[in-house]
């Protein structure tokens, strides 16, 4: 742990050193700032759950899809700024709004607020708190920790990007950052056919051309429920909202529906129990879970109280959509899907939601924050992941993809065999897959253990993402798991 702080500390000096130099580049590009609003909230969540904290993280329907800008110093900017409020929040809740608004000259712009219920900062700390090696109190440090640069990285990446950051702040109640930046949309002609089709408005859910569902939204969180209910009105629903799951229950009782979205973590009555209500009353209505991303165990449990799917949160309009089709389109069989398959005793998690023609890696690490940021890596890539927290699930499940798996990232200290006994496992398969070795000991002391073993290379931890992803390629072009098959 000291040694990941140390390094994050010399990554915020080069960074900061970089820009003073002007030698910190930046990229114009379109990017998906859904997407990336919602790996923060995937990334961060499990910082904020430790501390028993709230994370929303919402973009508002309004805001277009796919914007010009550099996407990975926006990442890091909203990542400091959101993992700063989670930091010196003790209590409450941690949100990430993006929405657009008119700017002082009255042009559209792009507006990233983050909200906490934290310590909060004096007022005549509020213009030093951007200073280099600065924060608002010298206890500040010893409390909370970190190098004091991370606001003054945010601040002049801002203006990198022809941005700003402004603060309010109250003692005791909390902060609010604003981070500003010009609203670009590329022309038509510079996006991609499938973020040109993401973006059709309105847009149509083909099995509900005769029918316009009528969804009841059960949901406490202002932010939250302001999300759904916009992409609702674009889905072409009609829509009620219960703030609680008392006034849910009621609602059900006194209305028809077709569908209930139900968050499951309410106040006076929770999802679970409200649910119970509702199905008791009326068995055929539909009930899918809105779930937090990192609450492990949510999904199967809200099938086993009787609702029908869940939806993972922060939610987008296509996976919304495709829910809502699934359970009010014409081909609804409005029967609970078979639960997933749980893997208690070995750890694995086998996902269905395979896509062909595209590299599948099987990662075998037991750290879930590791497994969280290996995923999200992944994902972005465009390639395909399977996840085992052990090594007698992974080896289970690359012999259930024998042929399939392009590529293994194996964490050496696993719980029940270690990194070298599942790579001698892997090498006495027919079909054995290019290895990455990923340990927090140093090549130094792995390097000589693997002088017999071939396509083995060694990736040191803590890993950055280009390391990570470049070295993904360097052993996965290379192998074609189709033709091995075939060997």
């Amino acid at each position: 742990r000291s040694g990941e702080a140390l390094l994050s500390i010399l990554n915020d000096i080069l960074d900061l050193s970089r820009i003073e130099a002007d030698k910190l580049e930046t990229e114009d590009r379109a990017f998906d700032i859904h997407k990336l609003t919602r790996e923060v909230g995937e990334l961060l969540r499990p910082s904020a759950e430790k501390k028993d904290l709230t994370l929303t993280c919402a973009c508002a329907p309004s805001v277009p899809t796919q914007l010009i800008s550099d996407p990975l110093r926006v990442r890091q900017i909203i990542l400091n700024l959101v993992g700063n409020a989670i930091k010196f929040t003790e209590r409450g809740r941690v949100s990430l709004e993006v929405n657009v608004a008119d700017s002082l000259t009255g042009d559209p712009e792009l507006r990233i607020v983050v909200n906490d219920t934290g310590i909060g900062i004096p007022k005549d700390k509020l213009n030093s708190i951007f200073d280099a090696f600065s924060q608002a109190d010298s206890s500040i440090t010893r409390r909370f920790g970190g190098s004091g640069l991370g606001l003054t990285i945010s601040m002049r990446m801002a203006g990198l990007l022809h941005g700003s950051i402004d603060v309010s702040s109250e003692i005791g109640k909390g902060t609010v950052f604003t981070l500003r930046l010009p609203l670009r949309v590329p022309a038509e002609g510079d996006k991609t056919p499938a973020h040109t089709a993401s973006e059709q408005r309105p847009f149509a859910l083909p099995s509900l051309a005769a029918h316009t569902p009528r969804i009841l939204l059960a949901e406490d969180n202002l932010t939250n429920r302001d999300v759904a209910q916009g992409l609702l009105k674009i889905l072409g629903c009609e829509f009620v909202w219960a703030g609680d799951g008392e006034e849910a229950v009621a609602r059900a009782q006194q209305e028809q529906f077709d569908l209930v979205l139900m968050d499951i973590h309410m106040p006076r009555l929770d999802g679970y129990e409200a649910a119970r209500r509702i199905i008791k009353d009326q068995p055929n209505l539909p009930i899918v879970a809105m779930t937090a991303f990192a609450m492990k165990g949510d999904s199967q449990r809200c099938l086993d109280h009787g609702m029908k799917d869940y939806i993972s949160k922060p939610m987008g309009l296509r996976e919304l959509g495709a829910i809502i089709e699934k359970w009010c389109g014409e081909s609804a069989t409005k029967t609970p899907p078979a639960p997933k398959a749980e893997l208690p005793e070995s750890g694995g998690e086998d996902r269905s939601e395979i896509q062909t023609g595209v590299p599948l890696v099987l990662c075998i690490e037991d750290s879930d924050s590791i497994q969280r940021v290996n995923t999200m890596i992944l994902k972005s890539m465009g390639w395909n992941s399977l996840l085992a927290s052990d090594g007698r699930s992974g080896l289970a499940m690359l012999k259930q993809h024998m042929g399939s798996v392009s590529a293994v990232v194996l964490d050496v200290g696993l719980p029940d065999l270690d990194g070298f006994q599942v790579l001698d496992e892997i090498r006495a398969m027919r079909h054995d897959p290019p290895v990455i070795l990923a340990s927090g000991h140093g090549a130094g002391m792995i390097v000589p253990r693997l002088r017999n073993y071939e396509r083995v290379r060694v990736l040191p931890k803590p890993y950055s993402v280009d390391g990570f992803t470049s070295l993904l390629r360097e052993v996965v072009q290379p192998y074609s798991p189709a033709e091995r098959i075939g060997a």
